[in-house]
């Protein structure tokens, strides 16, 4: 039935039981249930209809009309027959695991990269414009960076955006008559940054770029290093000039654990201030710009995540600046930009910082995967025998 995919619509949805059925050991026995008899009734039948394609006419442009259902990449390829559109070929396929884990918005973005790899061998270099309720090339200009890595948004962009034959539409309706978008881009769905802003942002109006008007401009770093076979980590929160805050932390601290808590200092001591707040830290910034998000509406649930009790904290003290900016910089740059020295005023601070003598505070046992909130250290006492 594979062999027939292109003739069936929505076919990998329809197999999706069937797969899921042989993912076991090639020894255990097929135990078919309802569903999968469900499954093979429906590909039966749908491989036994009349088909409803017509044959690529490479002289026409082509369209592609694009969603995502339970994590399967659904597109059929059409071309203008007359006044209405002929369909040419159902496409289907599963999302990777990555893209099965991001916001709707980006799922339909790996749907269309997806689904552009098979439209390609239909359509050779003809112009095929794609067809979603969503703006794919805005998401790819603005949002992208927080949730795709680096490879794989080039990869993106050199697909959907830099391709003279690729052109991205949003259409806003779906017509009932033929469970197809109509091409009208007059009433989009709804906006896609303000989604992302919304549903996967620490909080509604926190932004990546600085703030116009800020009270208050801080670097914050945090620093873990060996030095002669001793463990060393600190953090430092710094303005241009002075030094807000620096401590040292706990023997053992991870960079990234530090970042994190350099974060979290900043922004409790900035409470209904304005604030610009710039990191080197990738981690801390994609951290609070959209990962801790995502696992706060999961609830911290499934494979563990790694600081989850600073993740929470920092959620929580993501709300206590009036407005807020959290900028990524480049670090250890040799520029004399205003940023530039800040960033290294931070770093050479968290250093200095993590050599002073370490006394109680509340970073203590964050390690403590299962505690909500954090708690003081709990010193050993030792007993010695006297002989």
């Amino acid at each position: 039935m594979g062999f027939c995919r292109l003739w069936i619509l929505n076919f990998a949805l329809l197999s999706k039981p069937l797969y899921a059925s042989t993912r076991g050991a090639e020894t255990d026995p097929f135990e078919g249930s309802k569903e999968q008899t469900n499954a093979l009734s429906h590909l039966k039948e749908a491989l036994t209809s009349s088909p409803a394609l017509g044959l690529p006419d490479l002289s026409k442009p082509f369209r592609l009309y694009v969603d995502v259902r339970q994590n399967v990449a659904l597109g059929v390829l059409t071309q203008q027959q007359g006044s209405w559109q002929r369909r040419v070929a159902y496409l289907s396929k599963q999302l990777d695991s990555p893209a099965q884990g991001w916001p709707h918005c980006l799922k339909i973005l790996a749907a269309v990269a997806e689904l552009m790899r098979d439209t390609n061998k239909l359509t050779f270099t003809s112009e095929v414009a794609v067809y979603t309720s969503h703006a794919l090339q805005t998401i790819l200009e603005n949002k992208g960076h927080l949730w795709i890595s680096n490879q794989r948004l080039h990869k993106y962009q050199a697909l959907l955006l830099e391709n003279p034959q690729i052109s991205l539409h949003q259409c806003a309706t779906i017509n009932p008559a033929t469970l197809m978008p109509v091409p009208d881009t007059s009433f989009p769905l709804h906006d896609c940054l303000h989604v992302l802003d919304h549903q996967y942002s620490c909080r509604p109006d926190l932004t990546d770029t600085p703030l116009p008007n800020a009270q208050l401009t801080w670097f914050t770093n945090g620093s873990s290093f060996m030095e002669k076979g001793a463990s060393y980590a600190g953090y430092a929160i710094v303005s241009q000039h002075a030094v807000i805050e620096s401590a040292p932390l706990p023997v053992g601290t991870s960079a990234q654990a530090a970042e994190l808590w350099g974060l979290i200092r900043a922004l409790e001591l900035a409470t209904e201030k304005t604030i610009n707040v710039y990191t080197d830290s990738k981690y801390a910034f994609l951290t609070i710009q959209a990962h801790a998000a995502i696992y706060k509406e999961r609830g911290f649930t499934g494979k563990s995540i790694q600081h989850a009790p600073l993740i929470k904290r920092l959620i929580s003290a993501a709300q206590f600046p009036k407005s807020l900016a959290v900028i990524h910089c480049p670090g250890h740059q040799k520029t004399d930009t205003l940023i530039a020295q800040g960033n290294r005023f931070a770093d050479r601070e968290a250093k200095l910082a993590a050599h002073l003598p370490l006394d109680r505070n509340d970073y203590y046992l964050y390690m403590a995967q299962e505690i909500e909130s954090y708690i003081e250290r709990s010193y050993p006492t030792y007993t010695q025998t006297i002989a």
